[in-house]
């Protein structure tokens, strides 16, 4: 199985089962117990450091979810997986902020192998990883991937944030214009095969590619049709993923 895979399973099989017996288990650390000296010390500098950061030039949110949801977190500088019980995580900022302490807390995705978003009421889960610590060649640059299929052939999401400069509407009080920042966000989708990832770049092409990775042993559009889904529809991609990666 490819190195992703593995990963995956590590972090979904440590996600589904409840935190308390995660914790009883010994298998994550919950946050609240002070994992290390080196964890506690490392986030009271990130901390100082945030702190002086300016703040952000235009309006609106760029967490992945609005409420406080219990992560788990794989990182780079514990054994063992941490559980968070209030997390966001910032795509703009691209790191995870938490209240720990009673204190709000920030923790960069350089630090982050990866992490799972437990949702207690639906009983969903929502898989994230690094690309950098994954294997996946020439990754260096790209930000966190959404797992949305994984497998032999996995599909990745990565939203990228950045903000575009834009005249504003005119001042006749001073004579000048106001300038205003627009936040402008990009939505970006892979297949993975063999730690090479392809851009599905334009859309259009996810037939096409897959069908290249699959090196034609696989319908995509004949299955799309007789289960009615549609190749040009990002929502109805994980089924299909899924559905080459079930038959292998």
């Amino acid at each position: 199985m490819h190195r992703t895979g593995l990963f995956i399973m590590l972090l979904i099989g440590l996600a589904y089962p409840a935190a308390s017996q995660l914790v009883e288990q010994g298998t994550v650390t919950p946050m609240s117990a002070g994992t290390s000296q080196d964890l506690n010390q490392y986030l009271n500098e990130y901390y100082e450091r945030k702190e002086g950061t300016a703040t952000r030039p235009f309006e609106g949110q760029t967490f992945l979810h609005e409420d406080w949801k219990e992560y788990v977190l794989v990182v780079t500088f514990e054994k063992d997986p941490i559980s968070i019980e209030k997390a966001k995580y910032d795509s703009f900022a691209k790191e995870i902020v938490f209240q720990w302490e009673e204190e709000t807390k920030y923790l960069s995705q350089a630090y982050v192998k990866g992490f799972v978003i437990r949702n207690t009421s639906a009983n969903q889960e929502r898989t994230f990883i690094n690309p950098r610590y994954n294997n996946l060649i020439n990754s260096e640059s790209l930000s966190l991937f959404e797992v949305l299929a994984d497998g032999e052939i996995s599909l990745y999401k990565e939203v990228q944030h950045h903000v575009q400069g834009a005249t504003g509407r005119y001042d006749p009080t001073s004579g000048g214009t106001e300038q205003q920042n627009r936040l402008v966000t990009e939505e970006r989708y892979f297949l993975a095969k063999s730690s090479t990832l392809f851009p599905i770049q334009p859309r259009s092409r996810f037939a096409r590619i897959l069908a290249t990775l699959t090196d034609d042993e696989f319908d995509v559009k004949g299955f799309a049709k007789k289960t009615g889904l549609k190749v040009n529809k990002v929502a109805d991609w994980p089924a299909i993923i899924n559905a080459f990666n079930q038959q292998n």
